[in-house]
């Protein structure tokens, strides 16, 4: 019994890691990449966002990592097996007192 166990439990764990593999990432445009890095607020709230397509992001409950990132539409899109969160871009990035800004949702994130 503790075989069969272990048999789902490795099957079922390298069939997350298929999918995960599998997300559709495309690399940022070149106007896209003014986006990359990692942003946070003064709460912690956090988005990354990778040349290659790839996000990750933490707020409430929830958290992704290693998912695909999709800027469109005055929006930044960050989502991995069904999780996901979108951020409505108030204000494009921008330089303010030396340190790099973005306004999402109503809130300012820096870049780290």
């Amino acid at each position: 019994m503790k075989t069969i166990k272990k048999i789902i439990s490795v099957s079922l764990l390298i069939g997350i890691m298929m999918i995960a593999g599998c997300v559709d990432k495309r690399p940022l445009s070149a106007e896209n990449k003014i986006y990359a890095g990692k942003w946070v607020t003064n709460d912690g709230i956090w988005i990354q966002i990778y040349n290659d397509g790839g996000g990750s992001f933490e707020k409430s409950n929830s958290k992704v990592t290693g998912g695909a990132a999709t800027i469109a539409d005055k929006t930044i899109k960050i989502g991995l097996m069904g999780i996901d969160a979108t951020f409505n871009i108030d204000k494009a990035p921008f330089e303010e007192n030396g340190e790099w800004k973005i306004q999402l949702d109503g809130n300012i994130y820096i870049k780290q």
